[in-house]
């Protein structure tokens, strides 16, 4: 309990220069023998608006990786997921970039934090913002962030980060992180 009481002291150091009145959304993610033991910062205040070679409007949103393991953390193969006020679910995408903050794909160096954006084709403002989750493609499990200024919740008071799976799973029988290929096979469609 100290020990994660400690990580989410330091993210909060890590993220005190934004404003109070600035929300954002976190999590601790581990595993029990702190293989994966990392927290995520999902930033609405430090967004920007573009357009592309296509000429389609994308929307970028500022993350920070506090990696707290003895190990790296590979970084290819997640997502952040974003629920809107309206129930569409917007799923960042893979930017082209091999290195630097915009890189989709990197590795994150023990006790390193790293900066980066999540990019997704769709705009959207932080006030169309119900609920922001991380996807992890490699293993198919999804966990939810916290909103900074939601009292109601609380990092500390819930079990292991690893054990939550998203609000809007199970569907059709069907739950992230828990359902086999096997089991989804198997299922009359």
């Amino acid at each position: 309990m100290k020990a994660k009481l400690f990580i989410l002291l330091s993210f909060l150091i890590v993220i005190s220069g934004l404003k109070a009145s600035d929300p954002f959304y976190y999590e601790l993610i581990s595993n029990p023998d702190k293989t994966i033991n990392y927290v995520i910062g999902f930033y609405t205040s430090d967004y920007s608006i573009g357009r592309a070679t296509d000429n389609k409007d994308y929307v970028i949103y500022k993350e920070t990786v506090i990696n707290h393991s003895k190990e790296s953390l590979n970084w290819n193969n997640y997502y952040a997921i974003v629920l809107t006020k309206k129930g569409d679910l917007i799923f960042s995408y893979k930017t082209a970039a091999k290195e630097g903050e915009y890189a989709s794909s990197l590795i994150v160096l023990p006790s390193e934090t790293h900066h980066f954006w999540f990019a997704f084709h769709e705009v959207f403002k932080p006030e169309d913002i119900q609920s922001v989750y991380l996807f992890n493609d490699n293993v198919v499990k999804s966990y939810l962030l916290l909103k900074s200024d939601d009292s109601s919740t609380s990092s500390l008071n819930s079990s292991s980060s690893t054990d939550k799976g998203c609000s809007f799973f199970p569907d059709d029988g069907v739950m992230l992180g828990k359902t086999t290929v096997a089991e989804l096979a198997s299922k009359d469609t």
